[in-house]
């Protein structure tokens, strides 16, 4: 089992039916933790050759993933080319089970994060990174469990 801390910026209003409050707003840090039975300790490192898709999956596909479950791969392809993700498949519990993918190889850095993507999406969806790096991983949580995702991953020459 492992855990994964998230902080959330986070605002506390006011009980608006409390006269004594003055009106105070209090900014407060809010931390949880979530417990994944199913993780992989190590990152999927993936080297891009140009024009190459390399194709991924989430576990188990086409059969169900499995609940409680992350999964991180880095990718990086020949200095000056951009990565392209395409979707194949993409099927997931909506709002609970999703894919962040973003620019680079820190994927706790939320400023690189470029989309989140979740529930069913159009096959041949296509999305770029304007870079030669790219982090992508996979959260599930204990409820409901989907067929998950099939993606080609590619590095291409940036168009001119």
């Amino acid at each position: 089992m492992k855990a994964i801390v998230f902080d959330l910026p986070s605002r506390h209003d006011p009980d608006e039916n409390n006269k004594n409050n003055n009106d105070i707003i209090t900014s407060v840090l809010l931390s949880f933790i979530i417990f994944f039975d199913n993780v992989s300790d190590s990152v999927i490192t993936v080297t891009l050759d140009l024009a190459v898709p390399h194709q991924i999956s989430s576990t188990d596909y086409p059969e169900n993933y499995p609940s409680d479950h992350y999964q991180e791969w880095h990718f990086t392809g020949p200095t000056g080319t951009h990565i392209v993700l395409t979707i194949r498949s993409h099927t997931t519990e909506t709002y609970h089970d999703y894919v962040n993918f973003g620019r680079g190889h820190d994927s706790a850095d939320m400023s690189t994060l470029a989309k989140t993507i979740d529930g069913d999406i159009s096959d041949d969806t296509t999305y770029t990174i304007d870079d030669n790096e790219m982090w992508l991983y996979f959260v599930s949580d204990y409820l409901e469990e989907e067929t998950g995702f099939l993606y080609d991953v590619t590095a291409v020459t940036p168009s001119a």
